[in-house]
């Protein structure tokens, strides 16, 4: 039987990293289908039969996400030292994603003046994996860096590999696929966090053994 006195850290820490996970989870799969549907439109393949199946797996991890965000929400740690740090690393996440954009821009912007216009899709996937980096370390999260690594050699790669080479439309539907592919394996990391959860008996508002739902 577990002591009480490790339970209350076991469980903040998996429902803090869950609930996060599961918010980042909503960014990439929405990012994801995007990604998606611009290469699938850029191949002349974005029909019904196709985009219907794709939409159908947003719904399953937009809904699988709030989920875990809701059953995780009451277990929160709320001390204000706790709040004091999310406060700084809202800031800094928003300095990452306001670099993050301001490099895509500039990317968009200035490789036709450069005669590089057919670049700037392998670049805006090199900003966006590059991203993950300081993502990563901000968030503690080791999977960023591995997202971030794919991403970046995929964007590096991918011209290489196949015959349209930078305007493949191949570049946009694997850059969407990459993040889908991050989101399946963290859905799966959060709920195996519940899991840890309810074994613990606890989910911010705590049943005594052999207690039922």
């Amino acid at each position: 039987m577990q002591t009480q006195s490790s339970s209350p850290s076991l469980t903040q820490d998996d429902a803090g990293r869950a609930f996060g996970a599961s918010i980042g989870n909503l960014f990439c799969g929405f990012f994801g289908l995007a990604w998606i549907v611009l290469g699938l439109q850029a191949a002349e393949k974005a029909t019904l039969p196709i985009l219907l199946p794709l939409c159908c797996f947003l719904a399953m991890v937009v809904a699988a996400s709030l989920y875990v965000m809701r059953r995780t929400y009451g277990s929160l740690d709320r001390s204000e030292a706790h709040r004091a740090m999310g406060r700084r690393i809202n800031r800094r996440f928003g300095l990452i994603n306001v670099l993050q954009w301001s490099l895509i821009f500039a990317a968009v912007d200035g490789l036709p003046h450069l005669k590089l216009g057919n670049w700037i899709v392998p670049a805006i996937i090199l900003i966006v994996g590059i991203h993950f980096f300081p993502l990563g370390r901000l968030f503690k999260a080791p999977t960023h860096y591995i997202l971030g690594s794919v991403m970046v050699a995929w964007a590096i790669v991918y011209p290489i590999l196949f015959s349209a080479g930078k305007g493949d439309p191949i570049g946009a539907v694997g850059t969407g696929a990459i993040l889908w592919a991050s989101v399946v394996f963290t859905g799966w990391q959060s709920f195996r966090r519940l899991r840890r959860m309810r074994i613990a008996g606890t989910f911010g508002h705590a049943k005594p053994d052999g207690a039922h739902a």
